[in-house]
């Protein structure tokens, strides 16, 4: 059985990939919306487009506040299935 350093270190790695897939899609598309709502009729689409670009950034960033708090729950619960597995196994054989 691994240790907890090892696995809160797995699960970060696996939770970084999924955060950051996940930030680049809420920025992507409210970026498409403002630009289609705002910018696309603009004669002068220039500001707005930075506007449009910008502003998604704030909601895109919210899931990094949960990245500390979920990997140490997801390690716990990882550490908490690999100890039953462990314990079933002495049970069973």
């Amino acid at each position: 059985m691994d240790d907890f350093p090892a696995v809160r270190r797995r699960v970060a790695h696996q939770l970084y990939h999924k955060l950051a897939f996940l930030s680049a899609a809420i920025w992507a598309v409210g970026t498409l919306l403002l630009f289609i709502t705002f910018a696309a009729g603009n004669p002068r689409p220039i500001p707005m487009a930075a506007l449009s670009m910008t502003l998604p950034l704030l909601p895109a960033a919210l899931p990094w506040l949960l990245y500390r708090p979920l990997t140490d729950r997801l390690a716990s619960r990882r550490m908490r299935v690999a100890a039953q597995g462990a314990e079933q196994k002495l049970l069973d054989g």
